[in-house]
């Protein structure tokens, strides 16, 4: 069932429809193990699925128990904790079950004979009574870090959770949504308690209620604050603000509230005498103004990762949203979502002024249609910026004069991905697209999971010869053999080096074509997977393979083993489709095995003898299982090369 599970230290099987049953199959490998860690959370496994991995937990070296949605009741709660006592959990997660108040009872009756340090009981129907007796256990325990967020907690259940606060090692406190009456009388006993991370979130608290816990921060060791969700507007932003340096707080979340710019200017003219290093001011009312106030604190304050986006109202729509950050090194990393109505010329004027010198990493235009007033100021927006990612919904793409507005709009602009993923096109569509492409320069265009059909694909090539494209992706676009053709017969023109035609209908003619027309190209990746490729398919393309580029070809492993054989190097199995990538900006694959993954390692060796042995492709092998574990190959699995040139690997 599990290979290796010797050496097996990290079990997830998170969401993958275990049933109480399996789970009894897996408790007795469990029995002796070096297991640590196990997750079996979103799986329908219950109270009796809880029943089997308890019983043998005092046998194992788990120490993270994660059980959260497993559909369990106060039951399966009470099988638990009767077998807590004596293991090594010390990480036992619950949430989003239904324990109720009977269940925290009987976990609160053992915590304090327990490993457990974190406990996360939130969405588990608790009401005031369970609160209550989850509380009265919790000075003895070793719980640094409870979760009860979500739950049916009222003012008497918190009351009784906040009263003992002091007497207990809580550092870390989760508790949202349990009402702006219950947050108040929590904020008053935080003083004298150890609690450096508090979640205060969707608690509606307000205004008042933060001007409050701004006043008392200074006396408390809170070092991370959550309040997203509280309607806190400006007046709870400037409360907050003229605290928040006499605090320890460096971190602080107040996404969802109710900040415009005169909050946001608050909160920028104090960050430079903080210590805060991460602020998510997202889903505010934050327009240009309080954007720049922002900018300019940031660039006045080290190491500060800032969440901002930037809503830019005309009456009725709210029509720009920025969702920009910087991380510990300065790098930024926005996303730009355009929606519908105009930006006119400030929000061009401001967009082209903050994106000048720094790359968006997705810029996404949500239009209905695009018109000429619109396309002209986007254009101003987007001239000579570079984009990473650029989607477009355009709900009439071929009405009016769609295509020819977005030529104009990012002809002066650099775009690094087209992604036009499951658009609804269909042939016409691709018609259109191709004035598109013959305009503007483009690294990888992402055209699947549409419909453009063999006739699409017709259209389509003329853009697609002497472009810049090195990633083409026209998976499940129903795809036959003369679309296949018309794809080989240009390839060579192309500088395309991955191509994906995964999931379409091409069949063994279809190979036939792409095969000769591979050997002019560029290509060093093709996936082939699911389409109607026989053996005799396979033969056109193992015929053709040493005349080509490629290092890696994905076919249907199922067919590659009835058919062939699986040692022919060059064929790799589709599980080391995820270890692999093209890296769009260089051009090169960026390949990278775990250290604890051996399987496949016979096709493992073939792929590194196919990339080592190819001149034409520049490749970066970060060998995990060579360099950390063996040392070198197993004999055996060597015996099977003729003279790999292993030297060659980094």
């Amino acid at each position: 069932m599990i290979k290796n599970i010797e050496d097996t230290t990290h079990i997830e099987l998170c969401d993958k429809d275990i049933t109480g049953e399996y789970v009894k199959i897996l408790a007795q490998q469990l029995k002796g193990r070096k297991i640590t860690t196990l997750n079996v959370s979103f799986n329908p496994i219950g109270d009796i699925g809880a029943k089997h991995l308890c019983e043998i937990l005092r046998d194992t070296q788990i120490t993270s128990l994660k059980l959260a949605d497993i559909d369990i009741g106060s039951e399966g709660a009470k099988f638990i904790a009767e077998h807590l006592n004596g293991s090594q959990v010390n990480d036992l997660s619950l949430a989003g079950n239904f324990i109720g108040d009977k269940g925290a009872r009987y976990l609160a009756e053992i915590v304090k004979d327990t490993q457990i340090t974190s406990l996360n009981l939130s969405e588990n129907e608790i009401h005031d009574e369970g609160a209550k007796s989850i509380a009265q256990h919790l000075k003895d325990s070793r719980v640094t870090n409870l979760n009860f967020s979500r739950n049916n907690i009222g003012y008497n259940g918190v009351k009784y959770l906040a009263e003992i606060l002091k007497d207990t090692q809580i550092t870390s406190l989760e508790v949202s949504r349990i009402r702006i009456e219950g947050a108040e009388f929590l904020i008053r006993h935080l003083k004298d308690s150890r609690v450096n991370y508090l979640d205060l979130s969707y608690n509606n608290i307000g205004n008042n209620s933060i001007r409050y816990l701004a006043e008392i921060l200074k006396d408390t060791q809170i070092t991370s604050l959550k309040l997203s969700g509280n309607k806190i507007g400006n007046e709870g932003a400037k409360s907050l603000s003229q605290h928040l340096s006499n605090s320890r707080v460096t971190d602080v979340n107040l996404s969802y509230n109710l900040i415009s710019d005169v909050g946001a200017k608050y909160v920028a003219e104090i960050l430079k005498d903080t210590r805060i290093t991460s602020i998510d001011l997202t889903n505010n009312n934050i327009g240009i103004d309080g954007a720049q106030y922002l900018d300019l604190a940031q660039g006045n304050t080290k190491n500060l990762s800032l969440l901002l986006d930037v809503c830019c109202c005309t009456e009725k729509f709210d029509f720009i949203r920025i969702i920009s950050s910087y991380d510990s090194e300065m790098h930024h990393i926005p996303n730009v979502t355009l929606n519908g109505n105009g930006i006119g010329t400030n929000g061009a004027n401001y967009l082209n002024q903050r994106f000048k010198d720094i790359p968006i990493v997705k810029l996404t235009l949500n239009y209905d249609i695009l018109d000429a007033t619109e396309s002209h100021y986007l254009a101003q927006a987007f001239n000579n910026i570079e984009i990473m990612k650029l989607n477009v919904y355009l709900n009439h793409i071929t009405q009016g004069n769609s295509i020819q507005y977005l030529v104009h709009i990012f002809r002066g602009s650099r775009i690094v991905k087209l992604n036009l993923h499951k658009r609804n096109l269909v042939y016409s569509d691709a018609k259109y697209l191709v004035s598109l492409l013959k305009e503007i320069n483009i690294i990888e265009l992402d055209m699947s999971e549409n419909h453009i059909v063999d006739q699409g694909v017709k259209y389509l090539v003329s853009g697609l010869k002497n472009n810049t494209i090195k990633k083409l992706i026209l998976s499940s676009n129903d795809i036959r053999n003369n679309g296949a053709k018309y794809l080989a017969e240009i390839l060579k023109d192309t500088q395309i080096t991955n191509l994906d035609l995964s999931n379409n209908r091409i069949g063994s003619n279809g190979v036939k074509y792409l095969a000769d027309g591979l050997k002019q190209s560029q290509v060093t990746h093709l996936n082939l997977y699911r389409n109607e490729i026989n053996t005799k398919g396979l033969q056109y393309l193992f015929d053709a393979i040493e005349a080509t580029n490629l290092c890696w070809v994905d076919l249907e492993h199922e067919v590659i083993e009835t058919g062939l054989g699986k040692e022919n190097y060059n064929i790799v199995k589709n599980t080391f489709k995820r270890l692999v990538s093209l890296n769009s900006l260089t051009t090169e694959f960026e390949f990278i095995v775990p250290r604890t993954d051996t399987s496949d390692v016979n096709n493992y060796i073939f792929l590194i003898k196919s990339l080592c042995d190819n001149p034409n492709v520049k490749t970066h092998i970060f060998d995990m299982i060579y360099h950390n574990d063996y040392h070198g190959y197993d004999f055996n699995i060597m015996r099977k090369i003729n003279k790999p040139s292993l030297s060659k690997i980094s």
